[in-house]
């Protein structure tokens, strides 16, 4: 999911920050197995009444299949459905993976692992955003990276 998604969007953003004089300068293209993204979005849970969000494997709620803030019962998303998944990843390899094709011959491209326990992500940011930082010079946010 994001923006751009196909070759068409891609020209058209560039077009468009080239007219207000912004140039893209870095895509950070975040690496997982796709039976990986499968796993993790077929066993999500959502809570439609506060907003919850679980994961049967790695973030389960208490009690079976009820949210742990309001005692409602979890849903699982119809675009988080196994075969829904699929299908969006067969989209991304023929529609958005020819623009990271691109952003790679431009040498935009930093990658980082999207495989690894979520409290490991702001370290492995910084580990591929770092060196970029420095390089341009641009500041990192006050909240870090």
């Amino acid at each position: 999911d994001g923006f751009p998604r196909t070759l068409n969007q891609a020209e058209a953003l560039d077009r468009i920050l080239g007219e207000m004089g912004v140039k893209l300068d870095l895509v950070l293209n975040v690496v997982v197995d796709p039976e990986i993204v499968v796993e993790r979005l077929s066993l999500r849970r959502w809570c439609p009444k506060c907003g919850a969000i679980y994961n049967l494997k790695y973030d389960p709620p208490k009690v079976d299949e009820i949210c742990d803030e309001c005692g409602a019962r979890l849903i699982q998303r119809s675009d988080d459905r196994e075969e829904v998944v699929r299908r969006r990843l067969r989209v991304y390899e023929e529609q958005t993976r020819p623009i990271l094709q691109l952003y790679l011959e431009r040498g935009l491209v930093r990658e980082m692992r999207g495989d690894i326990p979520i409290e490991e992500i702001p370290r492995e940011v910084e580990e591929v955003l770092g060196p970029y930082l420095k390089e341009t010079g641009v500041k990192a946010p006050k909240s870090g990276i």
